[in-house]
This record gives structure tokens, C-alpha cells and sequence, in this order.
């Protein structure tokens, strides 16, 4: 499971960067990192705490802070959209903000598990 949150946050990395057009001015290039920076550090905490084992509390906070700056993303983006367009909310558009909303629960939800799993086998010991 590790491997495939490492490659979610990484591909949101990857979407995040298309948005920088050729021509932009620095403020928006710098927007547009600021804006790629969680994805960056989910995907590089998840390749840490869930491939390589690592126990330190960092990782997961990381990973929590990384899948709610997520939501919070995908629903103010979709928001400033419904409202500067004026139209109502297709259903293929709310089944992706669902399953985009679902996708990070699942990511935070596996965190949670494997941190407690892991302070439970350290303190049994």
C-alpha cells in the first residue's frame, strides 16, 4: 500500500506542475510551488514511513497534513469553479470530487492503522 500512496502523491505532484505555463511571471511559478509543496512532502513521508519502515512521529503527521491540504484543495478549487461559472454541479464532476475526497480518507485512514500497529509492537516490547 505504501508504494501506491508514494505514486498518488507524486502523480498529484505531476498534475500540480502542469499548471506552470511557458510564459508565467515568478509569482505565479512561486504559487504553483507553493501549491506542489504537500504533495512533495506526502509523497516523500509515505515513501519513508510505509517503504522503508522509519518510526519517527514526523512521517504520519506529514502524511495527515499532506491528504488534508488535499481535500481542502480539491474543495475550495471546486467551489471558486462552481461559482465563477455560474452552473450547477455535473455528477461526473461530484462523483470525482467524491472519490478524490474517498482516495485521501483511504490514504489517511492506512496511516493511522500502521502508526498505531507500529507504537503497539514498540511498546509491548
Amino acid at each position: 500500500m505504501g508504494a501506491v500512496i508514494t505514486a498518488y502523491f507524486a502523480s498529484m505532484c505531476i498534475i500540480g506542475s502542469d499548471n506552470i505555463s511557458i510564459g508565467a511571471t515568478w509569482q505565479l511559478i512561486s504559487l504553483a510551488v507553493i501549491l506542489i509543496i504537500p504533495s512533495v512532502l506526502g509523497a516523500i513521508s509515505a515513501f519513508m514511513f510505509f517503504i522503508y519502515g522509519k518510526k519517527e512521529n514526523a512521517y504520519p503527521i506529514l502524511i495527515f497534513i499532506a491528504a488534508i491540504w488535499g481535500i481542502v484543495r480539491l474543495v475550495v478549487t471546486n467551489c471558486h469553479m462552481m461559482i465563477a461559472a455560474g452552473n450547477h454541479v455535473s455528477m461526473n464532476t461530484t462523483l470525482n470530487i467524491l472519490l478524490r475526497i474517498s482516495i485521501y480518507g483511504l490514504i489517511m485512514y492506512q496511516t493511522k492503522v500502521l502508526w498505531n500497529k507500529r507504537r503497539g509492537a514498540t511498546e509491548s516490547n
